[in-house]
């Protein structure tokens, strides 16, 4: 047992007596942390950048519909995401108003993420965007 607090004094010892010949540049690179390569950003999801709009539903087809605006402009709508996730409300039907959630594409058709019925547009219901 002796012999133990011998070596571990010893080994403090020795420890105390490098730290203090090689002073602070012996503690600093003991204790840097370690350089990692750092991995690229993630680009980020659609919904970042998503847009909102809302409108009737005047025409529908399979995977999408067409949507009024408020501005009177006809708006084609890809819903085939929204509903291969489950993010649209049941059912959709000509005469719904409804608030999409997307972005454009390079085409003009407006690529759906979610498709929410509403009840009604006024001047309480926020701007598209």
């Amino acid at each position: 047992m002796n012999h133990v607090r011998n070596v571990t004094v010893a080994a403090l010892a020795l420890s105390a007596a490098m730290s203090s010949t090689h002073g602070a540049d012996a503690q600093s690179v003991r204790y840097a942390p370690a350089i990692r390569r750092i991995a690229p950003p993630t680009p980020l999801p659609a919904s970042a950048f998503a847009h909102d709009v809302f409108g009737e539903i005047v025409r529908l087809y399979p995977g999408g519909f067409v949507l009024r605006l408020r501005s009177g402009r006809a708006l084609t709508v890809d819903a085939s995401s929204a509903i291969a996730s489950g993010r649209f409300s049941q059912p959709l039907f000509v005469g719904k108003i409804v608030l999409v959630t997307g972005g454009v594409d390079s085409r003009g058709t407006f690529l759906a993420e979610t498709v929410t019925r509403i009840t009604r547009i006024d001047n309480t219901t926020r701007a598209d965007h």
